[in-house]
């Protein structure tokens, strides 16, 4: 059997490269999103009920 030669670098992307650190951990951060109702769907058997008074 031959020996793969292949070598195995972990080598940064484009995006990487090119984008300043403050971009990179601004990507990485949570963010608060507006989304339509209709967006939201519910799901049978969920662990939470909504007690209305």
């Amino acid at each position: 059997m031959a020996k793969s030669n292949a070598i195995k670098l972990n080598l940064p992307s484009a995006d990487d490269l090119f984008s300043t650190q403050e971009t990179r951990d601004n990507a990485k951060r949570e963010k608060v999103m507006e989304i339509l109702l209709s967006e939201i769907s519910d799901f049978p058997n969920h662990p939470y009920h909504v007690e209305v008074k």
